[in-house]
């Protein structure tokens, strides 16, 4: 299935579905320098361990990896059903200056995708060049970006989307337009933590979602349907890491990615 992270489950809401195929050296000072000013450059943040996913007969786990920097280097999905279980892996490379080098993909331990990417100026993915292992063709995803550095347009061969964010920078509205067929407007509406609350399908409520928090951090998100019906349960794992100042602007911008999908870890800067 088309989602946000070019195949993966994890689809907390709709816009998943249709935002963009896509998302090192280690940041440290001279061994010259002394310790004491070394840490002075340095805060201790917060990031995503893990989450895990929860439905009937269905279970996904998803391991999170982090360079010395603080950014996502690996994003592990591990499915299990009746069915049987799998791994979806993608892996984010980063140049000296902390933007994309290169975006690939594993499923269960095997490279499937690899990918060249386009950016501007401002060192932003403009296009992401995306060419299976075991098959010939190629698939390609544009982005256009606002004033501020948020995703504006996506496109691919088969649809696009066009995205409004609210005053705070949250994603308010999707449209996405299929090749062939009617576009579908999705509207946001967020808790007072800047977390998902309730999903509109057209103008008319889709998916409630319950947050629970602990220390001001997300630990628990149940989304049901309109009718009440649980949909599915979601409980998340943190742990801290040590981010330059400098990062932690960028470090938080894909943590918030890694929480609400609405964008993606590929259109994250600095």
């Amino acid at each position: 299935m088309d989602s946000s992270r070019t195949g993966s489950m994890r689809m907390v809401g709709a816009v998943c579905v249709m935002l963009a195929l896509a998302l090192v050296a280690a940041f440290g000072m001279a061994a010259a320098v002394p310790q004491s000013a070394q840490a002075a450059g340095k805060v201790k943040v917060w990031v995503l361990d893990s989450t895990t996913t929860k439905t009937d007969g269905y279970k996904l786990v998803e391991k999170i990896g982090y360079t010395d920097a603080g950014l996502v280097k690996s994003v592990k999905q591990t499915s299990s059903s009746s069915a049987g279980s799998s791994t979806y892996t993608e892996l984010y490379g980063y140049n000296a200056n902390k933007t994309f080098k290169s975006y690939k993909l594993k499923t269960n331990g095997k490279l499937a995708m690899t990918s060249t990417l386009d950016k501007n100026g401002a060192g932003y993915v403009t296009k992401i060049n995306m060419k299976p292992v075991s098959s010939s063709g190629k698939t390609v995803v544009s982005y256009t970006y606002n004033k501020k550095g948020r995703p504006e347009t996506i496109e691919t061969k088969t649809w696009s989307g066009t995205c409004t964010y609210n005053s705070k920078g949250y994603l308010k509205t999707m449209i996405a337009k299929p090749s062939k067929g009617d576009k579908v407007k999705y509207t946001y509406a967020y808790d007072g933590k800047g977390m998902f609350k309730v999903l509109r399908y057209d103008g008319e409520v889709n998916t409630k979602y319950a947050n629970s928090y602990k220390n001001n951090r997300l630990i628990k998100r149940v989304a049901k349907n309109a009718d009440g019906y649980k949909l599915n349960t979601q409980t998340y794992k943190y742990r801290q890491i040590s981010v330059s100042k400098s990062l932690v602007k960028y470090v938080k911008a894909q943590q918030r990615v890694l929480l609400t999908d609405t964008n993606d870890i590929i259109n994250t800067h600095k």
